[in-house]
């Protein structure tokens, strides 16, 4: 099992659904897409899918996955810890969905917030006359890319879709991290706050409140990045 695939359900099934209809893979992202200036122009109005809360979070380390065959240890941490954050009420997506929101607003866009729907046993979103669609898909865990910390990480695959009759074709396609720099991830990379820093598994349950602000702070970070991606274009 692989580092990733060791974090427990790192994007729900439903926020996979999203991005397939989206034309982003769930396994193997698809590369970026840069919005145009002539497309920018043509967005006014965005329909915000608002993203599912998450079922869990996953805490990885990479000695654990040297040692213990595949990161078993770590699927545990991640069970543990997602029971402390849901016990203590903890939610990401609403944050998340609320900044989002707000960043768009604040960057001069019409906003308005639709649903995951199901129907004939498919999910999609709810109708909007938006000018175009915006699905962003979110995980969430501790990990340490050294064999001790644990610092919050982040990811949000992001579409951006047109919505013009019989046609959702992505317009702005982008890959958003949160946490520490990977050489070998690709897409636009947030550097942590580096007060949520947590030198053993322990240290991290112990200090879970303060730990879930980490990760609020991350969707705060990517939100408020992601509607100044959009906007820089459009001006």
């Amino acid at each position: 099992m692989t580092t990733t695939e060791s974090l427990p359900r790192f994007f729900t099934l439903a926020e996979c659904a999203v991005l397939l209809s989206a034309f982003v893979g769930c396994a193997t992202p698809s590369p970026p897409i840069a919005l145009t200036t002539g497309a920018a122009e043509q967005v006014h109005k965005i329909a915000v899918v608002e993203v599912p809360e998450l079922t869990t979070y996953g805490v990885v380390n990479v000695a654990n996955e040297a040692r213990f065959g595949g990161g078993v240890v770590n699927m545990k941490h991640g069970e543990e810890f997602t029971r402390a954050l849901h016990d203590g009420g903890f939610t990401l997506a609403s944050e998340f969905n609320e900044r989002l929101v707000s960043a768009l607003t604040t960057a001069g866009f019409e906003v308005e917030r639709i649903q995951l729907v199901r129907k004939d046993n498919v999910l999609k979103h709810g109708e909007t006359t938006a000018d175009a669609i915006l699905m962003v898909a979110i995980g969430a865990a501790y990990r340490g890319n050294d064999f001790s910390d644990y610092v919050p990480q982040l990811r949000a695959r992001v579409a951006l879709l047109e919505n013009k009759t019989g046609k959702e074709n992505p317009i702005y396609r982008e890959n958003f991290w949160y946490g520490r720099k990977n050489p070998l991830i690709g897409g636009i990379q947030i550097d942590p706050d580096p007060i949520y820093s947590y030198g053993t598994f322990e240290k991290l349950m112990d200090a879970s409140a303060q730990a879930r602000e980490g990760l609020l702070k991350g969707a705060a970070a990517i939100s408020d990045r992601l509607a100044k991606e959009i906007s820089a274009v459009k001006r």
